[in-house]
């Protein structure tokens, strides 16, 4: 969600997946990225061409912040739990725009779904206990999570949290259709999703793309999401893609004849599916990781094993989506 002081800034914009801030200010904004993760919300700042400094990145997770600390050398990172972190040290740091994507896992479809009960919300809650104490309480909050976070209890927190602060926002149900008013916004989306997965697959990753075996394809095609290079979507990849078939991410239907088709996500041979005929492969993290929007130069340490960026990579961000958003946002009509 994007929010905005009443006294000092025009009227904010948030969506239930992710709520933005509006900048009022073409001035440097200085960042605070919490639950940095891998750095998406630092790929989409700086795609977003806004003028801004990271003040600091914290995040607890070891293996997000080495990939963080890879790509991102200058920034100052910090692995610590971000209940440990004060209203002094926050005050200290005067932020002007706050990001972050508190843990999914308690609002997620696949999950237990115990919302506020669940301790992995306990950070989130502390946030929101905390950042109404600050002096130099931030300008602009983002804030992005799963589909299922917008019915949940922490969101009703957070809104109460905002509304006492004196922010003033507004949802939208999502950011790609939807309840959405702005056109442009619309139009950006649209014309990205036109591109092909073949245009975001690298020509030089086809070691990475791992086939799956003959018997899983047969045993669980039925619940398999296919696509070709051709295909102009897929499913979101989730940490879990790799582990389980069902849910997790599409996979990539990588040689086929004529014959064969995708009708609406399954590989078919005339009217019936033919598993023998198919070879589908994982997609690779570098594969996702260009769906993701991530840049070009984006990438991951040679230790980090495909497992590793599939399950940081399913709890990261599409650049592109946010840095439309930040544009749109802090630029307005001007955008």
């Amino acid at each position: 969600m994007v929010e905005t002081r009443v006294e000092h800034f025009t009227p904010g914009v948030a969506t239930d997946h992710a709520m933005e801030t509006v900048a009022g200010e073409h001035n440097q904004l200085r960042v605070l990225e919490l639950y940095s993760g891998i750095g998406g919300m630092h790929c989409a700042l700086k795609d977003s061409g806004l003028n801004y400094k990271i003040v600091a990145a914290v995040d607890i997770n070891e293996k997000a912040n080495i990939i963080y600390k890879h790509n991102f050398r200058e920034t100052n990172l910090l692995q610590r739990n971000i209940e440990s972190i004060s209203v002094q040290q926050l005050d200290k740091m005067k932020i002007d725009l706050l990001t972050m994507s508190p843990p999914c896992q308690p609002f997620t479809r696949l999950g237990c779904q115990k919302d506020v009960s669940d301790p992995r919300a306990k950070s989130f809650l502390y946030l929101l206990n905390t950042l109404p104490k600050l002096e130099n309480q931030p300008k602009y909050i983002l804030l992005e999570n799963v589909k299922g976070f917008e019915t949940s209890n922490a969101r009703a927190a957070f809104r109460e949290m905002l509304d006492r602060c004196g922010y003033i926002y507004k949802c939208w149900s999502s950011v790609c259709g939807g309840q959405l008013d702005d056109r442009k916004l619309l139009h950006n989306c649209q014309d990205s999703a036109m591109r092909t997965l073949g245009s975001y697959l690298s020509p030089h990753d086809m070691e990475s793309r791992h086939q799956l075996p003959q018997q899983l394809v047969t045993r669980f095609l039925k619940v398999m999401d296919v696509v070709s290079p051709q295909s102009t979507r897929s499913c979101c990849f989730t940490k879990a893609y790799g582990r389980y078939i069902e849910g997790t991410g599409s996979v990539l239907l990588s040689d086929f004849t004529d014959s064969i088709h995708i009708v609406e996500g399954k590989a078919m041979h005339g009217t019936c599916a033919a598993p023998s005929t198919l070879r589908l492969s994982y997609f690779s993290p570098k594969d996702i990781a260009n769906i993701m929007c991530f840049p070009t130069d984006y990438t991951f340490p040679k230790d980090c094993t495909s497992r590793d960026c599939y399950k940081v990579l399913g709890n990261s961000i599409n650049i592109y989506v946010v840095s439309v958003l930040l544009r749109l946002l802090t630029l307005g009509d001007d955008l």
